[in-house]
């Protein structure tokens, strides 16, 4: 049976038997965001086999290093600059070890996950953030002190999107692309 959770943004949990699969897992969200999370980082990183990683803004890696340390035997796949944004944060917290867990792809199929398990990685374009979607946001945040804390302008800098992908998930025969921000 295959069960998939929204987190939110573009963070999934998919369970497939005793398989579960990550994408984009940001939970740490502000407090108005919606919907409410109702898991920790340590639940969320219980059992996870994989996590795939669909571009390299902060709201689809910020937590990695988080669910890492929780979990360090999880393979982690995305495109190069994701993968070297969340190798620079692991340093920066001196967790060297977990390096080893990494890896990455621009496209192509994934042969290591299992006979009844596959991923392939597709080139993707992100969302076009226009005038409009920009302003807005902006506005939505200046009514909240609360948010104006929590957005911080090197989030922008540091995260930058970089490639992005798509995935396609088979779970023995349940077929699932994974967009991620695709616009």
């Amino acid at each position: 049976m295959l069960s998939i959770e929204w987190l939110g943004t573009a963070a999934f949990r998919i369970q497939y038997k005793d398989w579960i699969v990550l994408t984009d897992p940001f939970i740490s969200r502000n407090p108005f965001a919606k919907p409410k999370v109702k898991i920790n980082h340590a639940t969320l990183a219980k059992d996870v086999r994989f996590i795939f990683i669909s571009h390299g803004h902060f709201d689809h890696i910020g937590d990695m290093v988080k669910i890492l340390k929780l979990n360090p035997q999880i393979q982690v796949w995305g495109p190069p600059t994701s993968i070297a944004s969340i190798e620079r944060d692991i340093k920066k917290q001196n967790h060297l070890n977990l390096l080893r867990c990494l890896h990455s792809t621009t496209e192509g199929f994934i042969p290591t996950l299992h006979s009844e398990v596959s991923a392939e990685a597709s080139p993707s374009k992100h969302v076009h953030f226009d005038a409009k979607l920009i302003l807005t946001t902006l506005f939505r945040i200046a009514r909240f002190p609360e948010v104006k804390k929590w957005v911080y302008p090197e989030l922008v800098t540091h995260y930058r999107a970089g490639e992005t992908i798509s995935w396609l998930f088979n779970f023995n025969g349940y077929r699932l692309r994974f967009l991620g921000s695709a616009g």
